[in-house]
């Protein structure tokens, strides 16, 4: 899924402009059943100590990716969806997701289910971000191919039957993430320049740079492009020579306060195209309800 709109940083970088748009409202989504509960325990642990502390501001943000879009080489296959649970309070935030690859020309299938907690960073020359530690384990997920196929049945698509790689391990990750606006004269209205780097050791890392437009449209929401180049390092035998060394990635969406939509090519070094949708919730000042923020 591509998170070029999710995270906080277009949070942050934007803040120094003095322009609050609907994107910085929304924009910020890696076992067996026991990793999955284990994982789920952790995420629910988490946010009670976070919720422990009164009158917190909380965001919740759910995103679903997945890739219906015509025009892919391999339709249906490689990274094909992505769901993702961010919860954002007191300036932290913890992400719970979990992506599915499959290979059906090799017959096999894996999950990418993972588990962060990130914070803001500032830098120097109105830089600024987030940096975040997690643990991602590649094999069998919590969702995986039984939720895949209830989506199948949904929509009238193939039932899949993949055998799950044997190679089932856990990885250190971290990522950073850092955004700065561009005093720049331009019709695209805000610019920003924008890197994200994601490192796990051993499977994959990669690295993105490049720049952001947003433009309000009208009624309350900001078209939004992104267009980037992107470097991986791939060190696992599971992905194959599926994901290329390096390429262009684009985003073409919209974002309003509680609702996003975005195109995006590339996301994950496979040259095909993702459709992500993502909805927010504002959960206001927990304590005092129906505070405003």
């Amino acid at each position: 899924m591509v998170t070029f709109f999710r995270d906080a940083t277009l949070r942050q970088a934007i803040k120094t402009t003095g322009h609050i748009s609907p994107a910085r409202r929304i924009f910020g989504l890696r076992s067996n059943k026991t990793t999955g509960h284990i994982a789920i325990a952790i995420l629910l642990v988490s946010v009670a100590l976070f919720l422990a502390s009164p009158a917190t501001a909380a965001e919740i943000t759910f995103s679903t990716s997945n890739d219906p879009v015509s025009g892919n080489e391999r339709g249906d296959d490689l990274y094909t969806a992505e769901v993702a649970l961010d919860v954002r309070l007191k300036g932290q935030e913890v992400r719970f997701g979990e992506r599915m690859f499959t290979d059906h020309e090799r017959g096999i299938r894996f999950d990418e289910t993972s588990l962060e907690l990130s914070r803001p960073v500032t830098w120097v020359r109105g830089w600024g971000g987030e940096a975040g530690l997690g643990v991602l384990h590649v094999g069998r997920g919590l969702l995986g191919q039984s939720t895949q196929n209830t989506i199948h049945r949904w929509v009238g698509s193939d039932h899949e039957d993949l055998d799950y790689a044997a190679d089932h391990r856990f990885y250190p990750l971290a990522k950073i993430v850092l955004a700065r606006p561009l005093d720049l004269s331009s019709n695209l209205g805000t610019v920003i320049a924008r890197t994200e780097a994601v490192a796990a050791p051993g499977f994959h890392s990669s690295l993105r740079a490049g720049l952001v437009a947003e433009r309000p449209v009208g009624a309350g929401f900001d078209l939004i492009v992104g267009l980037a180049g992107v470097l991986h390092d791939v060190d696992s035998d599971l992905l194959g020579d599926v994901v290329a060394s390096s390429g262009v990635a684009w985003d073409l969406g919209v974002a309003g306060r509680n609702v996003s939509v975005v195109l995006s090519h590339n996301a994950y070094g496979t040259e095909a195209q993702h459709l992500t949708l993502g909805y927010r919730f504002d959960m206001g000042a927990l304590g005092r309800p129906g505070a405003a923020r």
